[in-house]
This record gives structure tokens, sequence and C-alpha cells, in this order.
């Protein structure tokens, strides 16, 4: 059980010159472990009661953390809410994964270099029509097989908890569910869902104190 504090999970996004709090370093140190172990590259982060702001800073520090041991990382983001990975990074919004599928734009294009890491960013991007959605969950499946023969990590921003996200969270290899610890019967049914999916390996992250993103610490419970 480690503990520590939202803020500093979301100021590891934004200031990447603030020393990584323990619960992210942990959570790499898992994805790092699980990627070896169990041969596995591609990680869903998903939301559940928080929005998605705490999705994005977390899969940006994540990210950046992972991209610091000299892992080739690729943060994507699969969640059209508020707040994209993006933002988190420090950049501006523009074209991403959904108008390539658009055929608005090509895959060299929407790839973004991380302003504060080596890793690499590809945003939502602007069209949300619920046909290129639609195109996005029949068509993941091969976007991220060609993203894993780049990449060490394919850490994916699913969102908030929805049918939708568990879909797309479905097709990858293992997820981190990120909720208050009161929502933890919600969690479990989630967990069960996925990992019945024939998801790998799934981490929880319990906001002890609720949704409070200036005071709640963070618990990663094994």
């Amino acid at each position: 059980t480690v503990s520590s504090n939202m803020s500093l999970l979301q100021q590891a996004a934004q200031d990447p010159g603030k020393p990584l709090n323990v619960a992210t370093a942990s959570v790499v140190q898992w994805m790092s472990k699980t990627a070896q172990v169990e041969k596995i590259k591609r990680f869903a982060i998903v939301s559940v009661g928080i929005g998605n702001t705490v999705g994005s800073a977390a899969t940006v520090a994540i990210g950046r953390a992972a991209a610091g041991q000299g892992l080739r990382v690729m943060m994507l983001d699969l969640s059209s809410g508020e707040a994209g990975v993006h933002m988190l990074a420090g950049l501006p919004p523009g074209p991403g994964i959904a108008d390539m599928l658009a055929g608005k734009a090509d895959f060299t294009s929407i790839v973004t270099r991380d302003p504060h890491s080596a890793a690499h960013l590809v945003r939502f991007g602007i069209d949300r029509s619920a046909k290129t959605v639609q195109l996005l969950t029949s068509q993941l499946d091969r976007i991220l097989n060609t993203l894993n023969g780049i990449y060490d990590l394919v850490i994916i921003n699913a969102g908030e908890l929805s049918s939708s996200a568990q879909i797309l969270a479905g097709k990858v290899q293992a997820a981190l569910l990120m909720a208050p610890a009161v929502r933890q019967r919600e969690v479990a049914s989630a967990v069960q869902a996925l990992k019945a999916s024939g998801m790998n390996a799934v981490e929880f992250v319990a906001l002890v104190q609720g949704v409070d993103q200036n005071d709640g610490s963070v618990r990663a419970a094994g």
C-alpha cells in the first residue's frame, strides 16, 4: 500500500521539475513489471466518479516518468471529455486520432512530442461526431497493433467510466482504475467486467478522501 497526495500527481504532470511522488513512481513500477512478466505494452487509465482531469493528469505524469526511465512511451488520449491529455501536457488543441479516422489528418501529423519529456502524445482531436467515435471503436485494434511495434508502453486515457470507456479499455491488455474510496463497489464491478473480457492485469488507485484533488491522498492498492 502506497500513500501520496493527489495534488502531487497533478503537479508531476504540470511541472516536470518537481520530484516524482511515490504514487506515480509505484504505478510506473507496476507497469514496467507487468510489461516484462506478461509481455504487455498497452495500459488504459479509467476514471470513476472524478471526471477527466485526473485521468489526463495521471496519463501525463505516468508517461513522463516512464519516458524518464528510457522507455519509448506513447500517451494516447481516447477521451473526448474536457481537460484532455494535451492540455495537462501544456500543448494547444490540434488534430488527433479522431481526425485521422475521419480522413482529415494522417498519422505523422497527429503524433506530437511531449514538451517536457521524450514521450510522444496523440490528442483525441477536433472531430467528435458519433460516426468518428464508432470508427474509433472498430479501428482501435489495428491502431494499437501498429503502436505496439513502435513503443515500449502505450498509455491510454480512456476517460470517465462508461460503456464506451469499458469497450475501449477492453481492447488493451491492462488497466489502471482511479476512483474515490466510496466508489469501490462500482470499481469492483468494472474490474470483474474487464477481467472477464480477457484483460491480463488490473490495478486500482483509490482517492482515500473522495474527489478533493487538492487534499485527498492516493492509495495504490494491489
